[in-house]
């Protein structure tokens, strides 16, 4: 028999919700690596267990017809970036990465992410300490030219305990 204590769908401790700015950072033309945009979201995890799950979306396009932007989260201790800045040595993607290709110029495409972080002990690479503040931001990048842009982004950022 199971029991509900058995079983745990979803458990987090601390969660930071930025839903109520829509973020609408300026573009970019830079190419691969990319840029990072600024979004400068601060979040630290209270459990031992140092698990964080990253729920985001919005809309991205690119300036020119037949080409993209690709982007995607990544997280590091420190000063946060602002929007336009290289990406910071040591920083830690978090999930995949998004990537869209237009067939007109300007066409936005809606993009949803979830990915999963650690931090502490038995993190690859172990860099940030259980409880230390660090920052999440939006890494974006033009595929082979134009300006590429996300509008109306929202994130929202969980500590999972089990």
């Amino acid at each position: 028999m199971i029991e509900s204590t058995d079983i745990i769908v979803a458990d987090t401790y601390d969660s930071l919700s930025a839903n109520g700015l829509p973020y609408n950072p300026a573009g970019t033309s830079v190419l691969t690596p990319g840029v990072m945009m600024g979004l400068n979201i601060p979040f630290h995890c209270r459990n031992s267990r140092g698990i964080f799950r990253i729920l985001a979306g919005g809309s991205v396009a690119n300036s020119i017809a037949g080409d993209g932007a690709t982007l995607g989260f990544v997280y590091n201790a420190g000063v946060a970036p602002v929007n336009g800045a290289a990406i910071p040595n040591n920083s830690v993607a978090v999930g995949p990465t998004v990537s869209v290709i237009s067939a007109v110029a300007g066409q936005s495409f809606p993009w949803s992410f979830a990915g999963i972080g650690f931090v502490g002990p038995g993190a690859t690479p172990n860099l940030i300490n259980i409880e230390q503040v660090f920052w999440i931001d939006l890494n974006l990048f033009a595929v082979t030219g134009g300006v590429a842009t996300v509008t109306n982004a929202w994130v929202q950022i969980s500590e999972i305990l089990r």
